[in-house]
C-alpha cells in the first residue's frame, strides 16, 4: 500500500455555496474530533512558542484562513484570555453559511470577527496580520495553489504562518 499519493477528490466543504444541515453537522463533528484528539494543540503550541515575538503594546492580529465553524479561533481566544494576551482575531472563509454559523457560536468572544473573502484576491492580501493560521484547510488546494498561497502568506504575516493539516489519501 502506497500512502504517498495525495487525494484530490472534492470534499463536502469544497462547495462554497453549501448551506445544509449536513454541513452544520460536519462542522460540529470537526469541533468534537479536534477537542478529543488534540487537533488544536499544534496551533496553540506554536502560539506559545511565538509569544516572545508577538508585538508589544497592541493586540495580536491573527487571521484563521478557512475558519469554517470558528472552533480554532475560539480556542485561540481562550488561550489568549488565560495568558492575558490581547488579540484581534479574524475568521476568513468563502462560505457565508460557515461564517454565520461561526459567528453564532462565537457570541461570547468579542475579540473574534468573521469576514467573507477570497483568499486569492488582492483585498485579502492587503490585510496586515501578525500571524496567519490554517487548520485542516490547505489540503483542499492543488500543489500549485498551495505554493502561491504560501508565498503570499509569508509576505503578509509579520510574525508567522502556522499550518495544521493532514495528508489526504484516497483510502481515507
Amino acid at each position: 500500500m502506497n500512502l504517498t499519493t495525495r487525494a484530490t477528490t472534492p470534499e463536502l466543504m469544497d462547495d462554497l455555496n453549501l448551506a445544509t444541515e449536513e454541513l452544520r453537522q460536519n462542522l460540529d463533528e470537526l469541533e468534537t474530533i479536534n477537542t478529543w484528539l488534540g487537533g488544536y494543540r499544534p496551533v496553540l503550541a506554536a502560539l506559545t512558542r511565538l509569544r516572545p515575538q508577538l508585538p508589544p503594546g497592541r493586540p495580536l492580529r491573527l487571521a484563521d484562513v478557512g475558519s469554517g465553524g470558528g472552533d480554532t479561533l475560539r480556542r485561540i481566544a481562550a488561550w489568549a484570555r488565560r495568558r492575558g494576551v490581547p488579540v484581534a482575531l479574524v475568521g476568513v472563509d468563502a462560505n457565508a453559511f460557515m461564517l454565520d454559523y461561526a459567528a453564532a457560536k462565537s457570541q461570547a468572544y468579542p475579540e473574534i470577527s468573521y469576514v467573507q473573502l477570497d483568499i486569492f484576491a488582492p483585498e485579502f492580501a492587503a490585510q496586515p496580520y501578525d500571524v496567519l493560521t490554517a487548520s485542516l484547510f490547505c489540503h483542499h488546494f492543488t500543489d500549485a495553489e498551495l505554493v502561491a498561497l504560501l508565498r503570499r502568506w509569508q509576505q503578509q504575516a509579520q510574525v508567522a504562518v502556522v499550518i495544521n493539516d493532514l495528508h489526504r489519501h484516497p483510502l481515507a
